[in-house]
């Protein structure tokens, strides 16, 4: 706040100690802690996202695409490292940093085309995890994001022109 430390540095040291918890949990903790490597995995990916995210909505660093991309990363990896460590805490912060990241980087505008086919690709990879590692509080935790989600888009921008665009928002889903 003083002035000390740039919002570029602050960036770059957050995403370097996101991205050395990850990789010290899987090097240097994941053999003997698994617990730990766990819960420093989980403290890595929430840098990374609170990062990506300063770097846009705090400092105005980089723009709403190049955001949205990296915390599109950030839950890839998840899903990687959970599949890596049969970790559903992971799968769970992944899931949670995916649907959040929408709202985090809302620019205001209705894109509701954009928004449901990422929350189609993010339910698709989050209930192929699910089926795969036989976490179905996954599958039915993402399911109820999405539901929360289509709820508030009916009920805050769905008006009686777009009602055949969100019944097939819900067709495609269920």
């Amino acid at each position: 706040d003083a002035g000390l430390v740039s919002p570029e540095i602050r960036v770059v040291l957050g995403t370097l100690v996101g991205l050395g918890g990850i990789v010290a949990s899987q090097v240097v903790l994941r053999k003997s802690y698994t617990v730990l490597a766990n819960w420093l995995a989980g403290a890595g990916v929430a840098i990374l996202y609170t990062a990506f995210w300063a770097a846009h909505g705090a400092y105005g660093l980089i723009g709403g695409p190049v955001a949205f991309g990296l915390m599109i990363l950030v839950t890839v990896a998840c899903g990687m490292l959970s599949i890596r460590n049969s970790s559903m805490v992971i799968a769970v912060l992944g899931l949670l940093g995916g649907f959040a990241t929408p709202v985090a980087l809302s620019s205001g505008s209705d894109h509701p085309i954009g928004l449901f086919g990422y929350l189609l690709l993010l339910d698709g990879a989050l209930l192929y995890l699910s089926f795969k590692n036989r976490w179905p509080a996954l599958g039915a935790m993402s399911l109820l994001f999405t539901f929360l989600y289509q709820a508030a888009w009916i009920d805050g921008r769905m008006g009686p022109d777009r009602i055949f665009l969100g019944m097939g928002i819900v067709v495609v889903f269920g």
